[in-house]
């Protein structure tokens, strides 16, 4: 199964936006996020987020995932979704009190008061400490954030490097790098997650491979925001590297195979060479065990042994990717997430003939549009 390491999955209301916006303009904070989505995003409540959760959720599952790290807004109701589909997810409450949609510290008020009473007793759900990024917290609470994850013993998973405003804002606070200045307040060890990256020098990968952090790099999202993280140089300094499909707003599906494809295709055109698939499974599932430990999926990048969870998923052979002369290729290039036909997550089938097994999804719909139209309500009335 795929481990899909970046998502906001109730973002799934933002669908299609990212492309009817307009033109992304120079001006940082002209852009849709700010514009759009951080409005947008003040009108929600763990209830919706659930309800919007749904959709990116099945996508996901449809598609091959077993895995999905969420970092978002109210994560109790993104555990509660991926509770009901019986998928594995691993939720943080985004932490900032400076930018995004909720500058106050209520948000580390609100994942402090999660973990401390943790509501899910599956084992399908777990957490993480989730800070937005570099130049959306304090110092203080970057710190905090720190000190957070020290205690709980939980990984660490955060924007980092994201943008060029990003890097202004910190080196004119800080007078360092948001890499840096993360490494500065404790956030950068082996059970970190930095994702994007696109913004770093090599002094700043150098930094993240001593500590043993990864980096989360969302290719579809990237080619739309910014530009594309230096992916050859995350592999030069030898950085594990996990993929992400990113939320809807900006990649508008969770289909972990095509992304890894056009992982695949950006590295082709950047440097001439090409990955194997082997090593781009990886990217795409068994990188993220040492980072989400305790994960029982295999570390193998093509087979499970005695003792893992049983995180499977299975291919129908089709006449459309056929002849198949390697199954790795071939389901990376040819055949892809169309031909997922049953999955199996901890040993539950989740989805069985291309259907999902533990919930309704006419019902799932239903709760979906209700959600959206609320959301929507709110926000003229705004």
């Amino acid at each position: 199964g795929m481990f899909n390491a970046h998502t906001h999955a109730a973002l799934s209301f933002f669908r299609d936006m990212a492309h009817i916006s307009g033109p992304m303009k120079s001006d940082e904070n002209s852009s849709m996020i700010e514009r759009y989505l951080f409005p947008a995003e003040k009108h929600l409540d763990e209830n919706l987020v659930e309800a919007l959760s749904y959709s990116f959720f099945a996508d996901a599952i449809k598609s091959g995932t077993t895995s999905v790290a969420d970092h978002y807004y109210f994560s109790k109701g993104v555990g509660k979704a991926a509770q009901a589909l019986g998928l594995r997810a691993y939720i943080g409450e985004t932490i900032c009190d400076l930018g995004g949609a909720f500058p106050t510290k209520d948000t580390y008020t609100r994942a402090k008061k999660l973990l401390e009473e943790w509501p899910f007793d599956s084992a399908l759900v777990r957490p993480f400490v989730a800070p937005h990024a570099a130049d959306t917290l304090s110092e203080a609470m970057l710190k905090a954030c720190s000190e957070l994850a020290h205690h709980h013993k939980l990984p660490i998973h955060m924007h980092l490097a994201q943008t060029k405003g990003e890097f202004s804002r910190v080196k004119a606070s800080h007078d360092c790098s948001p890499v840096e200045l993360a490494s500065r307040m404790g956030l950068i060890n082996e059970r970190s997650l930095l994702v994007h990256m696109l913004e770093v020098s090599k002094n700043d990968l150098k930094l993240v491979a001593d500590k043993g952090a990864a980096i989360g790099f969302c290719p579809s999202s990237q080619i739309l925001y910014q530009n594309v993280a230096p992916i050859s140089d995350f592999m030069a300094h030898q950085i594990p590297i996990l993929v992400g499909t990113d939320c809807a707003a900006s990649c508008d599906g969770a289909d972990m195979i095509e992304e890894l494809r056009i992982a695949a295709l950006i590295y082709k055109d950047r440097t001439a060479n090409t990955l194997s698939p082997q090593e781009l499974f990886r990217w795409g599932s068994t990188n993220a065990k040492k980072f989400f430990a305790p994960v029982e999926f295999s570390s193998q990048a093509m087979g499970l042994a005695v003792g893992d969870a049983a995180d499977l998923v299975f291919l129908k052979r089709s006449l459309a990717s056929e002849p198949m002369h390697d199954l790795a290729v071939n389901t990376i290039y040819s055949g892809g997430s169309r031909r997922v036909e049953h999955v199996m997550i901890n040993g539950s089938w989740v989805l069985w003939n291309q259907q999902l097994t533990k919930v309704n999804e006419e019902d799932l719909e239903i709760s979906l549009q209700q959600a959206t139209s609320k959301l929507y309500q709110k926000i003229r009335a705004k």
